[in-house]
Order: structure tokens, then sequence, then C-alpha cells
């Protein structure tokens, strides 16, 4: 199964492609998984594709300021970037963070 195309080759992003995604195609090893979530991490940072998630979560402790303590659960966490993010955003409140995958790479990948 061919994941990748040459990076001159344009792409029609009209339509979500039905293309099996490099995170869900099954892996070798840790060293291959780690690599696949580090692009994906690599393309989330150029994109700010955390930014709505911790944006919202800045409004919802805002609004329940003194009532954790919360836990959060990121399921399909990879390398736990999102969990680090919320980590480093809101330190000094009392959350709880977890992660959870399915992928047997991820939890040695995370750490």
């Amino acid at each position: 199964m061919e994941l990748s195309s040459p990076v001159n080759e344009p792409h029609d992003l009209t339509y979500r492609s039905l293309q099996p995604e490099l995170m869900d195609a099954p892996v070798a090893s840790a060293e291959k998984y780690d690599d696949i979530i580090r692009q994906i991490e690599r393309v989330n940072a150029l994109t700010g594709g955390y930014r709505p998630v911790l944006a919202w979560l800045d409004g919802q402790f805002a609004l329940l300021e003194g009532k954790g303590p919360f836990t959060i659960i990121d399921l399909g966490c990879g390398r736990g970037s999102l969990l680090r993010g919320i980590a480093q955003s809101f330190h000094g409140t009392d959350i709880r963070l977890v992660g959870v995958d399915n992928n047997p790479f991820a939890i040695q990948a995370a750490r």
C-alpha cells in the first residue's frame, strides 16, 4: 500500500481523500510509528491545530474556576503532544491528563 506521493504532485483538496492515512496504517516498528506521529505534530504546529482546543479549555476553566479537579482524556493520543500542550498552557490548574491510544507503540512514543 503506497501512502505517500511525490512532493511536486498536485493534490485535489476539493473532497476528502478515501486513501488510508499514515496514522491509520499498520506499522512494523516503534521507530516508524514515532516518525509518522512526528510528521502529524509538525503539521499541527504549522497550522495551529491545537489552538481551538486550548482556547475552548481556557473558556471552560474560566467558567469553572475553583471547581476542579478536572480530568481530560485524549482518545488517540499518539505521542501525547496535545496533553503536553494542555499541561503547559494550564500549569497550576487542578487537572489530571490521561492519554489513550490503541496503537501498541503509542505509550513508548509518548514517553
